[in-house]
Order: structure tokens, then C-alpha cells, then sequence
């Protein structure tokens, strides 16, 4: 059980036993990204997982999380009245809204990085300085570069699947289109993520910043594999060059014994 769990069943326990003196809730209806058949238990080894569908409450759950541009303004405007940066509401909600497509935690992480890392640093001192286009494009560049859970997840399913990876390396750095294949396995546990989208049919990533940090990580460990064969043939060639002055110094040795004996003969 994780700390959110723990304090809402907490909090639960104790609008419970008050319950004659507060009213309370009479029902709870419990929502999370994972469907019930796809939560894996470990009932074999570690490298062995099953899935398990022990009640058949799963429903299509049409509603949309993401925030459109409104939603965005709407938090925006609230945020203005209270600390009155001056910021272009309508300019701020479009650069946020069309870079992160209106992932939940992308929208509110990027929200807190210009109030609490971009404003106050030296380019942004002020919070007027930082609610700009200049200062979005600062809170991207540490959001892309940083590690979080929300990355540690994508990379994570990554490894699940490298199928997964393998197709969006396709879409990302040779332009392939690619259908959206609804019982492909990886591609159902990506868009339950929502780090993938049906558009038209076809798979897409599901919004520029997520776009960014993979072609990020894809190239790194192009960068790293790259290195390490570049290493492993250096040594390789260095053992044969090695080899081939020994050879070489060997040969010398016995030639110029031969000359010797010749001489002497």
C-alpha cells in the first residue's frame, strides 16, 4: 500500500466512526489506470508472471482525464489573481497546452517548475520575468532533462516491452506509420499509460514532451552501444597490433640467428 492508499484508507477509518456526528460519504468507487486483468502477481518466479481476473467489474472508461486549453486558462487565471505575475493567460495555456497535449502531470509539473525553479533564478528573478514564453521553454528544459516518476514509468514499460520500444523508434526517427492495433499487448499497456494515442488509426505518441524525452533516451543508448563497440574494437585491434610486433620481433630473432650460423659456417 502505497502513502496515498494508506491516508485515504485512514481518513476513510475515521469519517467512519464519526459518522454520526459529520455525515460522510456512503459509497466509494475506487478509479485507477490499471485495469483489474492486468495487474500482474508474482505466483511463480520472478521472471514468471501471470495475470488474474478475479472479479469482472472492468467497464470502458470513456471519460477524458487530459486538460484542453480552457481547463489550463481556467488554473492559470486562478493562479494570476493570487500572486498577479501579469503573465498572457491565453499565451501561457496554449505553450503548455500544445507541448504536454494536457497530461495531467505534465500540466502541474511544469506549472510548479516556473513557480518554484524558473522564477527566482538568474535569468527569471521575478515571477514576471518567468511566467513568459522565455521561461516556459526554461521549465521544459528541466522537465525533459530530469528524472521523475512519470519517465521512470514510460522507461519502465519500455523494458517490459521492448516491442514497444522497437515501434517507436520507428515512428520517431524513420517517419513509419503504424497502425493502432488494439490487442496488441504493448500498445494497449502504453495508451492505458497514456503515453500513446490512436490518430486516425494510427499509433502516436501521445504528446511532444513525451516525443522529446524518448528521442533523448533512444539516442543516448545509440550513443552508449556505440561507444562500447567502439571500445571493444580498440581493444581487439590493439591485441592484434600487439601480436603482430611479437610475431614480428620473433621472426626478427630467428633470421638474424640464421645469418649468424651462416656466417660461422
Amino acid at each position: 500500500m502505497n502513502v496515498c492508499s494508506a491516508l485515504f484508507w485512514y481518513d476513510g477509518i475515521a469519517y467512519y466512526l464519526n459518522r454520526e456526528i459529520l455525515p460522510t460519504f456512503q459509497s466509494v468507487i475506487l478509479a485507477g489506470v490499471v485495469d483489474v486483468k492486468n495487474v500482474k502477481i508474482k505466483i511463480r518466479s520472478e521472471q514468471e508472471h501471470k495475470t488474474n481476473s478475479p472479479w469482472n467489474i472492468a467497464t470502458d472508461f470513456l471519460v477524458d482525464m487530459s486538460f484542453d486549453k480552457d481547463d489550463i486558462k481556467g488554473m492559470l487565471k486562478q493562479y494570476e489573481a493570487d500572486y498577479e505575475t501579469g503573465m498572457d493567460l491565453d499565451e501561457m495555456a496554449g505553450l503548455i497546452s500544445d507541448s504536454t497535449s494536457g497530461y495531467p502531470f505534465l500540466v502541474s509539473r511544469i506549472c510548479q517548475l516556473l513557480d518554484e525553479r524558473v522564477a527566482g533564478s538568474g535569468r527569471f528573478p521575478h515571477r514576471t520575468e518567468a511566467w513568459t514564453k522565455a521561461g516556459y521553454i526554461e521549465a521544459e528544459k528541466i522537465l525533459i532533462h530530469e528524472k521523475n516518476t512519470l519517465f521512470e514509468s514510460l522507461t519502465g514499460k519500455l523494458e517490459d516491452f521492448p516491442e514497444l520500444a522497437q515501434i517507436l523508434k520507428a515512428i520517431l526517427f524513420n517517419g513509419l506509420p503504424m497502425s493502432y492495433a488494439a490487442g496488441n499487448q504493448a500498445i494497449e499497456v502504453a495508451s492505458m499509460f497514456g503515453f500513446v494515442r490512436n490518430v486516425d488509426g494510427n499509433l502516436a505518441v501521445a504528446n511532444r514532451i513525451f516525443e522529446t524525452y524518448l528521442y533523448n533516451l533512444f539516442l543516448s543508448e545509440e550513443e552508449v552501444s556505440n561507444a562500447v563497440y567502439a571500445t571493444a574494437d580498440h581493444k581487439r585491434n590493439r591485441a592484434k597490433l600487439c601480436r603482430g610486433k611479437d610475431q614480428g620481433y620473433e621472426a626478427h630473432r630467428y633470421y638474424r640467428g640464421l645469418w649468424r650460423r651462416t656466417v660461422r659456417d
